[in-house]
């Protein structure tokens, strides 16, 4: 580990990879953030395959932002590759995904996962998830704390199904499963 506040992103969508470093630099937090565009290049960096072989260069992170649906190797194959590795156990994994299947949920917190979030539609309630992710996750890695809300989507109750900030699903009804990109009215404002 390290003390560089450290997150590895694992995301193949460049426009959600946009918005969350937007939301990060809107909450005023300025994590280092580590892109990787899909499955198995977040893989080769967590084992430390050529051309990530220097830790000096590129440390283990602090956290991993974990997309599910992803080209070459998907989020559960990340998943089920760190399940086998017990000195890796320490790295939080937070599925931040569209999805909102309960099965997928479900297997991503069998495989490993500490977390799964929801990505939101309203950009509010994403700089409001990264300010959490970031006093859950960097300050202190408290695993101790009670995780998000979870909640089934078209329903107030809590369950084991898609973590979503907010109350409910608000935000998601009619989402086609990407970010849009901020307003003239809020990069402004």
């Amino acid at each position: 580990m390290n003390d560089r506040n450290l997150i590895l992103v694992a995301e193949d969508n460049r426009d959600d990879m946009f918005l969350l470093r937007w939301a990060f630099t809107r909450a005023g937090l300025a994590p280092e953030i580590i892109h990787m565009p899909d499955g198995e290049a977040t893989l080769d960096y967590l084992k430390g395959t050529p051309p990530f072989d220097d830790r000096a260069l590129h440390p283990l992170p602090e956290l991993l932002l974990l997309d599910i649906k992803m080209p070459k190797a998907n989020g559960f194959d990340v998943l089920a590759w760190l399940a086998t590795r017990p000195d890796l156990s320490w790295l939080p994994v937070v599925v931040f995904s569209a999805s909102v299947f309960p099965a997928e949920v479900q297997r991503a917190i069998e495989l490993g996962a500490r977390e799964f979030l929801t990505k939101p539609s309203a950009l509010d309630e994403l700089v409001l998830l990264v300010r959490r992710l970031h006093d859950r996750w960097l300050i202190g890695n408290r695993p101790g704390l009670p995780p998000f809300d979870f909640v089934h989507p078209g329903s107030s109750q809590p369950s084991e199904a898609a973590c979503l900030l907010g109350q409910g699903t608000s935000g998601l009804e009619g989402r086609e499963g990407s970010l849009a990109a901020p307003s003239d009215q809020e990069r402004l404002g």
